[in-house]
């Protein structure tokens, strides 16, 4: 028999010889390895989510997914109702715990610089400890109360005056910056809208005679009824 190559030249092709029992075997054991092959794999993936599975349920998928639906490509930067509110929490409770150290610390140098000066079994006179047992009262009756700064940029120096007045006097409080978009009201510059819970509307009073004294050119605006706050006792947001 003659076939042509792929040149078209005739070229001479012997017929072809029939398979031995030996290739026969080995064409058999081929197909059987193959047919293990596409089982065997198959298999171990099976096996490993089934040792992977109860660590995989043990994820919050929701809360990821949700995560990373609220986060900006490239700037990581998350929303204002979620994000910012919990960091603030996180701040201001962490302010209050160094408030009260600070608080502690002073106490402390008060009593070393009066016993300097006297005999070392002096004590504080009772005018220091008159105002210390104040101090010490009006931080344990505000210690339990969040107030929040949410302020523009251009209004830092003044959210961080108002932030030190109010971890004075025994507030958990912190400020951060944002650009107060989705706030329910919109104000004009140097204005501070005040909003409070339930529970914060119990500190309004003495707010109302203390946020004008730390700084006078901004204008507060109180919300006429509590709100459920998602976040703090009190949230000021200043414009």
């Amino acid at each position: 028999m003659n076939a042509e190559n792929s040149d078209g030249l005739a070229v001479s092709q012997s017929p072809k010889a029939k398979p031995s029992n030996g290739e026969h075997r080995l064409e058999l054991i081929k197909v059987i390895l193959e047919f293990l092959s596409r089982c065997f794999y198959p298999a171990i993936v099976l096996l490993v989510i089934f040792l992977l599975y109860p660590a995989i349920g043990a994820i919050d998928l929701k809360g990821l997914v949700a995560r990373l639906q609220s986060a900006k490509a490239g700037g990581y930067e998350f929303e204002f109702s979620e994000a910012l509110k919990a960091e603030g929490n996180q701040t201001a409770e962490l302010n209050g715990t160094i408030e009260q150290l600070k608080l502690r610390i002073g106490e402390l140098t008060q009593d070393v610089s009066a016993l300097k000066k006297a005999i070392p079994t002096a004590t504080p006179t009772p005018d220091q400890i008159a105002k210390r047992e104040a101090k010490e009262a009006q931080f344990s009756k505000n210690a339990d109360y969040s107030i929040l700064v949410f302020y523009k940029p251009h209004q830092r120096e003044v959210a961080t005056q108002l932030t030190k007045k109010l971890l004075s006097l025994g507030f958990k409080s912190s400020a951060t910056p944002t650009d107060l978009k989705e706030a329910i009201k919109q104000f004009d510059e140097d204005t501070a809208w005040v909003v409070y819970s339930e529970k914060g509307k119990e500190k309004l009073g003495a707010l109302k005679s203390v946020l004008p004294e730390t700084t006078g050119r901004i204008n507060f605006v109180y919300r006429e009824e509590p709100y459920n706050l998602r976040s703090g006792d009190v949230q000021i947001l200043l414009f």
